[in-house]
């Protein structure tokens, strides 16, 4: 006579939107269920700027039981109320062995509504700080909140080890329950899936043609939200300043431009006018753009650790980024990439200078990068590390 199977360990995944769940955990869920977990959802139902794919239908094509909970982004006083007491509730009913939540508003009112329905096992993953840049009593009271927040859980995950140095020096958590797993990163970097083989020629010229390019001009990639601290003003400053001299090399933005962007006017006036420069909205998968590019920039000032700089490496491009905190973590400075300060246009135009002018050293630089990927950024790392966590 067979054993019965044992009952299913339960885990509550919460989340501001959809995509983001699905981005960031589609590939712990399937180990997760190979290992007996039962996978609730609990975010809200959409979020502009991920394009017109329905995230939480893919999530319950991935068997994760969906609920919706109106948990927003942005600071909105009755409604995070509301939404607090939501979850409350939904905690009382419904027990979980653990409860995982991530980004900023999901971290604070989950762990939160979980301390007071007495969860033991809270845990949350810390992507990034919005604050990172910022002075005075602004980041007074978000370094508050973020200690609450860690105090509350039983274990912060948090995606790289700069991000971890920067908390514990603002005194948020202790060196003990804060955890960077391996080399850091939300979920490592799938190096099969993204590699240049899995792309068409096909494809590239279909994406080449829309966005008006021949096929011997070379591309500048940059991927990610159009705003002031993803470094876009810079990028184009320094793109314009070096364009004349390469006219055969385009700048290509993939990514929405939020409605409180602060890129500023000119920024925007010189994207919608300039020749050479194409932007589009964002993409669900970007792997194409990877495919035709030559160079991939992300002028960053803040991040948690930067996925699309993985998946540059991975497709062999050579990364330019920053020094800042999280992205310092994604290249390594004249091997697979450039290092530069943050905000500096002339240090941006020069690497983008030195890359364009030596196409050996952009193939040395993607080929190293593609290597460290294999080396260092395993999917398997993460979620083994996640599993072990779980199981503290």
């Amino acid at each position: 006579m067979p054993l019965p199977k044992p009952p299913s360990r339960k885990i509550c995944l919460v989340s501001t939107a959809p995509a983001l769940m699905y981005l960031f955990h589609r590939g712990l869920i399937p180990v997760l269920q190979k290992e007996g977990w039962e996978i609730t959802g609990l975010t809200s139902s959409h979020q502009p700027g991920f394009g017109e794919e329905d995230y939480f239908a893919r999530l319950q094509e991935l068997h994760v039981k969906m609920i919706k909970i109106p948990v927003v982004r942005d600071i909105e006083i009755i409604r995070d109320l509301w939404c607090f007491f939501r979850l409350w509730h939904f905690f009382l009913w419904n027990r979980f062995h653990v409860i995982h939540a991530s980004n900023p508003k999901a971290m604070l009112l989950a762990t939160l509504a979980a301390f007071f329905a007495f969860h033991p096992n809270r845990v949350i993953t810390v992507r990034g700080r919005i604050y990172e840049n910022s002075t005075g009593w602004k980041r007074r009271f978000f370094v508050r909140l973020d200690r609450l927040t860690c105090f509350l859980a039983h274990r912060v995950i948090v995606v790289s080890h700069s991000l971890r140095d920067a908390m514990l020096r603002d005194g948020i958590g202790t060196p003990e329950s804060l955890i960077t797993i391996g080399h850091g990163s939300s979920q490592g970097c799938d190096a099969v899936r993204f590699s240049r083989e899995q792309v068409s020629d096909a494809d590239g010229m279909e994406l080449r043609k829309t966005c008006r390019l021949s096929e011997s001009d070379k591309v500048i990639l940059f991927a990610g939200r159009r705003r002031k601290d993803k470094g876009v003003q810079e990028l184009v400053q320094a793109f314009t300043e070096i364009s004349p001299d390469f006219p055969d090399w385009h700048l290509v933005l993939f990514g929405h431009e939020e409605k409180a962007s602060d890129i500023g006017g000119e920024t925007r006036k010189t994207i919608e006018s300039h020749t050479k420069i194409h932007a589009f909205d964002w993409t669900s998968d970007i792997r194409t753009a990877y495919r035709i590019s030559d160079i991939f920039v992300l002028p960053t000032w803040r991040e948690g650790f930067p996925n699309t700089v993985l998946e540059a490496s991975a497709m062999e491009l050579p990364v330019i980024t920053t020094t800042a905190v999280g992205a310092i973590d994604s290249v390594i400075d004249n091997q697979t990439g450039f290092l530069i300060p943050v905000n500096r246009a002339d240090l941006l135009a020069e690497k983008m200078r030195t890359l364009i002018l030596q196409p050996d050293l952009r193939k040395k630089m993607g080929k190293n990068g593609r290597k460290r990927i294999f080396d260092d950024f395993d999917p398997k790392i993460i979620w083994n590390g996640i599993l072990e966590i779980y199981g503290k």
